[in-house]
């Protein structure tokens, strides 16, 4: 596959997840967001408090993805609720967006098409190729963050922000 080809099936699948999560953030009710925002530290004498911007695009993760106390993920609510209004296309990636993890990744480097390949700190080393634009030009080598991908089908995509990871985490 080429560049251009990798691209050509990235970009619409880039534009995709964005249409999936602001869709799917509607299903999160007060509950999941107090439970992300006291996760995430952003709960300060019973509010939100949101530093930057990039703390907003956190707690919609979380909200979403990480289950509440019944073990149930708001996302899992989306899927049975708003994804089946979606057209064809995106429904499926909202299903596979459903199957998504959150690990700790180290960049091994460049991909030698397009994207990086990541090294799965959590699961014995294991290579991953994140086809995302953005981290192949932002992300170095040895660079160890936190992420939730999706398998896509050629390669492995990411949602949500790169928290990166200190020698205590």
């Amino acid at each position: 596959m080429t560049r251009t080809e990798t691209l050509a099936l990235y970009r619409p699948i880039r534009a995709s997840i964005r249409r999936i999560t602001d869709l799917a953030i509607s299903v999160c009710d007060r509950a999941d967001m107090m439970r992300a925002a006291k996760q995430l530290g952003l709960w300060v004498n019973g509010t939100i408090v949101f530093p930057d911007d990039s703390a907003m695009e956190m707690l919609g993760d979380v909200a979403l993805f990480e289950p509440n106390q019944g073990g149930r993920r708001a996302f899992d609510r989306f899927l049975s609720e708003k994804a089946p209004q979606l057209d064809a296309a995106d429904f499926e990636l909202a299903q596979r967006m459903g199957k998504a993890f959150f690990s700790l990744f180290r960049c091994k480097g460049k991909h030698e098409v397009a994207g990086i390949w990541l090294e799965d700190l959590l699961d014995e080393g294991r290579s991953l190729w994140l086809m995302d634009e953005s981290a192949e030009v932002f992300v170095p080598a040895g660079a160890t963050f936190g992420m939730r991908l999706f398998d896509a089908g050629a390669f492995y995509v990411g949602f949500g922000l790169l928290p990166p990871v200190d020698e205590e985490t």
